[in-house]
């Protein structure tokens, strides 16, 4: 898919509305970026002890109308609005693997993530960009980047990738080599 780079871009966040998620800065960073002229969408799915804190956020800032908070949605529907969307965003403080990253990318999503885990072993050059966690100059650099570079990324590119890496195949071969690992040490 082409997309332009003076169209509206469609960016999505899914992830537990916590404190650790930092979605208080990717609604900051978002703020950033359209204030510094860039066209966008963002949509949050997820529920917790934050929402109601986020929302007012988004109010305070004033761009109600920019901002979709979704809510609690099945897999199912995850995987319909990541679908609607042109590129993903994780801003945790601490992720030790991040399936929201692999979801994303296997829907043929890049994503931008903050270096903080997990993600460093999920995002590659072809598939995302990775940020310094906790700041918000960083993060709406990593947005913005991603928004002037979205397309060089290619979906079926990051679908492959992510498949490849962590789909059942990937995952049926890491399991039958450490079984055939212990069995080997246990002899």
């Amino acid at each position: 898919q082409i997309i332009k780079k003076e169209s509206c871009i469609n960016i999505i966040c899914v992830a537990l509305l916590r404190p650790e998620k930092r979605i208080d800065l990717i609604i900051q960073s978002f703020y950033e970026l359209l204030q510094s002229g860039k066209k966008a969408k963002l949509t949050i799915v997820g529920d917790g002890p934050l929402k109601s804190k986020l929302a007012n956020q988004i109010q305070e800032l004033n761009i109600l109308g920019s901002v979709k908070l979704k809510g609690y949605l099945s897999k199912k529907h995850i995987v319909q609005e990541l679908h609607k969307n042109d590129f993903l965003v994780l801003a945790s403080e601490v992720e030790t693997f991040g399936v929201v990253l692999i979801e994303a990318q296997a829907c043929g999503l890049p994503v931008v993530a903050t270096d903080c885990g997990g993600p460093s072993d999920i995002v590659s050059s072809d598939t995302g960009i990775l940020v310094k966690p906790g700041t918000c100059q960083e993060l709406t650099k990593g947005l913005i980047k991603m928004m002037d570079s979205i397309n060089d990324y290619k979906s079926e590119i990051i679908r492959k990738k992510t498949i490849n890496q962590f789909g059942k195949h990937a995952y049926f071969n890491a399991i039958e080599g450490l079984v055939n690992k212990i069995i080997s040490n246990s002899s």
